[in-house]
Parts: structure tokens; C-alpha cells; sequence
């Protein structure tokens, strides 16, 4: 079963949304840990053989960071909506083509800083379903079955969520 992601932000007063229908959703939560193994002295290293209590891995100190990082590596589609049906992104069935989905997704990614992501299968630290994110990497595949002009382009995108870090003047 395929659900839908929403995509939107507002350029130069225009808001682009896209719906994009996914084929598989990968979430992942990582935090940031450092390990440091202390060097020894030239009297621990000597001698050391099995049995011993100083054989064998020494003890690595670990510092968490108290940091965590939230990503959303999404594969999926745009499709033409043609289908009569209405799409969470707001669009009348039949007014987006796929091209045009596939070129407003570039904008919002071009555009640079954070754009909006409305995902159903997940919870963001508000508790709801809109998440803050910014694209890490995108991957996008033209899929023209039998017509001229593509109904359909596969996606493959990495967010992370998060938010900008204003510019220092």
C-alpha cells in the first residue's frame, strides 16, 4: 500500500505544493556519539599475553553528545493527476501534470533552507504529523511509459529534519 508525503513552501509569494506517493519510507534516529581510546604507557603493553588481565581490547570511552538527528530517506513518485481524484496537496484531479510536480519539487529543494513535510506514518516533536525538514539529497528518474511526455518520475529523496540557522552578518 502506497501513502502520500505533502511538500510545500511559499517563493517570492508563490506556494508550491507537491504530493509525492511513496514506496517505501525508511525513518532514521541516530545520535551523535564519540569514542576516544585512551593511549597506554609502554608498562601496560609489554608482556601482555592471553590471561592476562591486560590482554585483549582496552576500554573505549564513549561522550554522547546529547545530540540526536532525525532522517526521512523517502523513494517514491510524482504522478499527473488524472484520476479524479483530490489530493491532499489541495490540487483540482487533472491540473498538475507530472512534469510540473517534478519542477515544483526542484524549486522548493532549490530554493535552499527548511521546507514543510506533512508525512501521516510519523510523529514530530510537536506530537503531529508536519515536520521541518531540509533535503540532503534527491535522486530524480524520468519513467515515460508509452506517451511523449512523462506521467510519472520516480523520487528519491533524503531529509533531515531540523531547522535553518539564521546567517551571520
Amino acid at each position: 500500500m502506497t501513502s502520500h508525503i505533502v511538500f510545500s513552501k511559499t517563493i517570492a509569494g508563490t506556494s508550491y505544493q507537491v504530493t509525492m506517493f511513496t514506496t517505501n519510507v525508511e525513518e532514521i534516529t541516530a545520535k551523535s556519539l564519540t569514542s576516544f581510546t585512551p593511549p597506554q604507557s609502554t608498562a601496560t603493553q609489554t608482556g601482555s599475553a592471553p590471561g592476562d588481565s591486560d590482554f585483549g581490547p582496552k576500554d573505549t570511552w564513549i561522550v554522547d553528545l546529547l545530540m540526536a538527528t532525525r532522517r526521512f530517506n523517502i523513494d517514491g513518485y510524482v504522478a499527473s493527476e488524472t484520476d479524479g481524484v483530490a489530493y491532499s496537496s489541495g490540487d483540482t484531479p487533472g491540473t498538475q501534470t507530472a512534469q510540473t510536480k517534478r519542477d515544483n519539487l526542484i524549486y522548493i529543494i532549490l530554493d535552499g533552507g527548511t521546507f514543510t513535510m506533512t508525512y501521516e506514518g510519523s510523529k514530530s516533536k510537536d506530537n503531529n504529523n508536519t515536520f521541518t525538514v531540509n533535503c540532503e539529497k534527491i535522486a530524480i528518474t524520468e519513467t515515460p511509459g508509452d506517451q511523449s511526455t512523462s506521467t510519472k518520475y520516480s523520487v528519491k529523496l533524503t531529509v533531515l529534519e531540523g531547522t535553518d540557522i539564521p546567517a551571520r552578518s
